[in-house]
């Protein structure tokens, strides 16, 4: 029998692409980190100047920064999980 060379294809390498569903979770995301970044940047230092000596007013003002920092990370977290392998 005569030997017939076969052509054997490369594995083809998965390329995700991104959808655009994903694209605009991204930048919404990117958009509220501005945000957020601005909202802080604008009114974070008055307000821990206004509540200088009221250790409960500094708590409740830590609170809401901290709120704010969170949701901030589950909106990331909800986004990312959604990224295509």
């Amino acid at each position: 029998m005569p030997e017939i060379p076969r052509t054997i294809l490369d594995p083809v390498e998965y390329v995700p692409v991104l959808s655009l569903r994903f694209a605009l979770k991204l930048t919404f995301c990117l958009f509220l980190t501005a945000f957020n970044v601005g909202a802080i940047a604008f009114a974070g230092g008055s307000l821990y100047h206004v509540t200088t000596g009221h250790p409960l007013e500094v708590f409740g003002v830590s609170a809401l920064f901290a709120a704010l920092l969170g949701s901030l990370v589950r909106v990331w977290c909800v986004a990312m999980r959604t990224y295509p392998r």
